[in-house]
């Protein structure tokens, strides 16, 4: 006589209710990369996602447990859902851990924000971060000041942002008459979540200053995405700058410092 083995309800729902939060996040992405999807349903549909993952995590836990005991069948059932959980649980994760260290916010300029215009990011729910928290943050996000021409410094800017796969929909490249340029992009993450950059290459004042803003599209905070992104920039444009005049000095054509002029620190 056979004795029958059952297998635990636990380990079963724990496996489809994390099998459902799967694909709602594999597809959901690109439809919201490709702005098939608004944000606000991209948004929707991560709560959600999230939420099943952490009730099947708390299954598959109990499911153990209750297996341990039992005798029952179920242990892989289990084991997918443990793991598929965690899985679709990482991005809370990280935006609780991120959101705990980081100041709420998400438009950080490093100039009066009306000298760094957005045109294309008009978020109702934006909220800035003061230039106090900014420098206390981001200690790189600050506005550089370099002894270079602004259209050699406007050059080296786009450069950049070639480089990093930026949309650039607005471009006003400095003249010898304006000596002023400005460029507005648009930078997509991967979850498709979109911010918008300003950049304002002046040199009507001897040097070239270079400041920068970078604001999300939607909600109130960015988990300090555009803080970093601005100080990541501004070190990297430091260095092509710095490598501009050496290659100068290099070729006997500068009269101009070696090292681009560091952001003041407090």
């Amino acid at each position: 006589m056979r004795i029958p083995v059952r297998i635990s309800r636990l380990a079963r729902w724990s496996r489809r209710l994390a099998s459902i939060g799967l694909p709602l996040m594999v597809i959901s992405i690109p439809l919201h990369r490709a702005q098939y999807l608004t944000s606000d349903t991209f948004a929707l549909i991560l709560a959600v996602t999230s939420f099943l993952a952490a009730v099947a995590l708390l299954m598959a836990v109990a499911a153990f447990v209750r297996l341990w005991y039992s005798g029952h069948r179920g242990w892989s059932r289990a084991i997918q859902g443990l793991v598929i959980s965690i899985v679709l649980l990482i991005p809370a994760g990280y935006a609780i851990f991120e959101g705990a260290r980081t100041p709420p916010g998400n438009d950080v300029a490093t100039a009066p924000v009306a000298s760094l215009p957005l045109e294309f990011a008009k978020n109702p729910e934006a909220r800035l971060l003061d230039a106090k928290t900014t420098a206390r943050a981001f200690p790189d996000a600050r506005t550089r000041t370099y002894p270079l021409s602004a259209m050699r410094v406007f050059g080296l800017v786009g450069g950049l942002i070639a480089g990093r796969g930026w949309q650039v929909e607005q471009s006003t490249s400095p003249s010898d008459q304006t000596a002023f340029g400005q460029i507005n992009a648009i930078v997509t993450s991967w979850f498709g979540w979109r911010d918008e950059v300003v950049i304002v290459v002046d040199g009507r004042g001897g040097t070239t200053a270079v400041a920068m803003r970078s604001a999300s599209f939607f909600g109130s905070a960015d988990l300090g995405v555009n803080g970093r992104r601005i100080g990541e920039f501004l070190r990297a444009l430091d260095n092509s700058v710095g490598k501009a005049l050496n290659d100068e000095l290099a070729a006997g054509n500068s009269e101009e410092p070696t090292l681009p002029v560091p952001p003041p620190r407090n």
